[in-house]
């Protein structure tokens, strides 16, 4: 970005982050989200005229200089419909008895999630910046940029999938999901294979729990610092300062941490008595990518605390645990980190397994797509190539698309190292390369050989192989095992 590109994004990133202020109130926040939009607009106006509005617009009349310049905003006029009716409602329906809620306008805070994220990946051309809920979040996103093909706009293929994007399926386990935090189960776990979808899900069961007045904090462990990794004093005082900011507490971790007392007991002493004691709301702790602190010697030491509350919550509920529930999604087998399984949360609570997508769900995707794949034929050499592995899915519909390839032309040219999925199997390869004994296990397979246990959960717990136990192992696609091997056999 140029310097002055800059320096207006700034001041857009202000306004996205005044709608998400949790000390405003509802109808500030919608009136909030509505200059937001409008911001979104004004940048979109001046890009297509090549100056400023002459005059102040309302987003009203922005939407109306788009739709009579034909602009392609397909994907975006949605989120501003919905951000115009309900604004509008907050600024002239001022005598309405019924008070404007916070799940009256959790639609308009979405909206303005899918904007933010629209303009950064589209307009910007910052595809590895994401906006969840108000934060901004570094990533490595698989790249595809959203264009139009044949009037059929697509999207961003890669990282969490919009909450309101038309490409997301819902699978049973969704249902199951939103279940586990109606009931507020004390610990809800996702388990799947990287790239099954667990970011997804697990955003929309964070929407879903602020529709229903539930105080939400996230942590997402991938996206940790180094700095703040190197001991449990470190860690604990790191996501404490994190989850206080959230909730814009006013006294952080550091000014009550007790250097006499174990780390863990000063982190417990402040998440029961300032996290949970600011409020009489049921809360929601989310843990994504947990997978990260496995490999962290002081692991343990934070996943029996967790553990512990766990307990707590079933032995004296009078312990503010009973208004918490924590949803954990991670991939890799804990019992292969954690060797005191009475010390673990993750064989407790309920657990809940994202698989890849079925053959009937690839279908649903497909005619979301405008059916690129033109037969059941075709739908089920497609559901062969990809194992209805969600990215390389929505990866390879959304290039047949946008380039009009058939299902010949696109299978001949998937696995070449400039294709669609090239970054993605090259990181495989990167990955393999890393770890010898990995690397020769999945030439073994090649040879009709079943891996042990161990070397079988790494497997599937990365996403390259398959399967209920290390018996019926395989290849978690037609693409993998082709690409891989090529690679490792050649």
């Amino acid at each position: 970005m140029t310097e002055d590109q800059a320096n207006d994004f700034a001041r857009l990133e202000k306004r996205y982050q005044a709608v998400f202020n949790h000390q405003t109130e509802p109808e500030h926040r919608l009136m909030d989200s509505r200059k937001f939009a409008e911001a979104i607009c004004r940048g979109l106006y001046t890009q297509e005229m090549g100056k400023q509005p002459d005059k102040p617009m309302t987003l009203d009349n922005y939407m109306e200089f788009f739709k009579n310049k034909k602009l392609p905003l397909a994907y975006i006029y949605p989120q501003l419909e919905t951000i115009q009716k309900l604004g509008n409602f907050a600024s002239h329906d001022q005598h309405n008895e019924e008070p404007i809620t916070l799940a009256y306008i959790q639609s308009a805070l979405s909206a303005a999630d899918v904007l933010m994220n629209w303009y950064v990946q589209t307009q910007l051309q910052q595809a590895h910046w994401s906006f969840i809920q108000g934060v901004k979040q570094e990533k490595q996103p698989e790249p595809e940029i959203a264009v139009e093909s044949n009037h059929y706009e697509l999207e961003m293929v890669g990282g969490a999938v919009p909450l309101h994007s038309n490409f997301y399926i819902h699978r049973p386990v969704d249902a199951e999901f939103m279940q586990a935090l109606k009931q507020r189960d004390s610990v809800i776990l996702l388990k799947g294979a990287r790239q099954v979808g667990k970011t997804s899900l697990l955003a929309r069961g964070i929407q879903d729990a602020r529709e229903r007045n539930i105080c939400v904090i996230w942590t997402d462990c991938q996206k940790l610092p180094m700095s703040q990794m190197k001991t449990l004093d470190d860690f604990l005082l790191g996501i404490g300062t994190a989850l206080g900011k959230q909730l814009k507490l006013s006294v952080s971790p550091k000014s009550v941490w007790d250097e006499d007392c174990l780390a863990t007991t000063n982190f417990e002493n402040y998440f029961m008595e300032h996290i949970l004691g600011s409020t009489k709301q049921t809360v929601l702790w989310a843990i994504d990518e947990a997978d990260f602190l496995f490999h962290h010697e002081f692991s343990s030491d934070v996943f029996a605390l967790l553990r512990s509350w766990h307990n707590e919550r079933a032995l004296n509920p009078d312990n503010p645990c009973h208004r918490l529930s924590i949803a954990i999604a991670y991939a890799t087998e804990s019992y292969l980190f954690i060797k005191d399984q009475n010390q673990s949360p993750f064989n407790v609570g309920t657990k809940l397994v994202l698989r890849d997508f079925c053959l009937k769900e690839v279908a649903n995707l497909n005619r979301r797509y405008n059916n690129p794949l033109k037969n059941q034929a075709e739908i089920t050499a497609f559901f062969i190539l990809t194992g209805g592995h969600p990215y390389l899915t929505r990866a390879g519909l959304n290039e047949m698309v946008k380039k009009s390839l058939s299902i010949a032309e696109f299978e001949a040219q998937c696995l070449q190292e400039e294709g669609v999925f090239g970054d993605h199997l090259r990181r495989i390869i990167m990955l393999l390369q890393r770890d010898k004994e990995l690397s020769d296990v999945v030439r073994s397979l090649f040879q009709k050989r079943i891996p042990n246990y161990d070397d079988f959960y790494r497997l599937r717990s990365a996403g390259i192989l398959t399967g209920e136990n290390r018996e019926t192992a395989e290849f978690r696609c037609q693409v993998y095992q082709r690409y891989l091997q090529r690679h490792l056999m050649g």
